[in-house]
């Protein structure tokens, strides 16, 4: 083959770019645009949750009376509770990527000291897992502060883990009671004994029944959660527990959400 001349060479044209390309570059140039523009967003997003201290929360919100105050930050900070209680939160980054909010908390105070994550998600549903430790007076006093019932007694939390959504709710674990009292202003002290919570999950319910340590098989006491309402029941055995209430066969309710 004869080669090829200079001039050849230089007469060459280069292909020319096929038109459906030439339109293509624009649109893939607005797609990076988009991109960094969320990802600059969610950026700034971090930034704010990170500096931003913990008592804006209290401007932007009403708060419970039993919360005395708020420190730190809104990334990582610290709610102030009655009776000597801390309840310490740490946002947890992974969680954002799986369109969850969710923190690591801490509850701390003389009496109690309790781990676990609370997580949210964009269809509405609330997820606590991995709670772990006690809970003594101080923590059941505030729980119980809307119902004015005091009890003093204290609570194991093991491996519980609640979740509640408009699918309904799920529960694991066991939660073990130390025998002790609870009572009302203006009424008997009720005595509890000492027993064991155990959770679970019945269809799209989250299911609870109390048992004493003495008669495990025989339950005093069950609640069931759905998405929508809390049916419980108490057992004629569990109802001899508390004054004033009827024996002669199980109590049911139910209260809406």
């Amino acid at each position: 083959m004869p080669p090829r001349s200079a001039t050849a060479d230089a007469g060459a044209k280069t292909p020319p770019v096929p038109p459906a390309r030439r339109k293509a570059r624009p649109a893939r140039r607005l797609v990076w645009v988009f991109v960094l523009t969320c990802f600059a967003l969610f950026v700034f997003a971090i930034a704010l949750l990170a500096t931003a201290p913990a008592r804006s929360l209290a401007r932007a919100v009403s708060l419970p009376p039993q919360l005395a105050g708020l420190s730190g930050g809104l990334w990582q900070g610290r709610a102030h509770l009655e009776g000597g209680l801390a309840l310490d939160w740490t946002l947890v980054p992974a969680e954002l990527l799986r369109g969850r909010l969710a923190a690591d908390l801490v509850l701390s105070g003389p009496a109690s000291l309790a781990r676990g994550r609370l997580a949210a998600g964009a269809n509405g549903a609330v997820r606590l897992t991995g709670l772990d430790g006690r809970l003594g007076p101080d923590a059941l006093a505030l729980a119980g502060s809307g119902a004015d019932l005091s009890c003093v007694l204290t609570t194991g939390l093991h491996g519980v883990r609640i979740t509640h959504g408009p699918g309904g709710a799920s529960a694991g674990g066991r939660i073990s009671v130390t025998d002790g009292t609870c009572n009302r202003p203006g009424a008997t002290t009720m005595q509890v004994p000492a027993g064991t919570v155990t959770l679970g999950t019945s269809g799209a319910r989250a299911t609870a029944s109390f048992a004493a340590d003495t008669a495990p098989d025989t339950p005093l006491a069950g609640l069931a959660l759905g998405a929508e309402r809390i049916d419980l029941r108490v057992e004629p055995e569990g109802a001899a527990l508390v004054p004033g209430l009827p024996r002669g066969g199980p109590i049911e309710l139910q209260y809406p959400l």
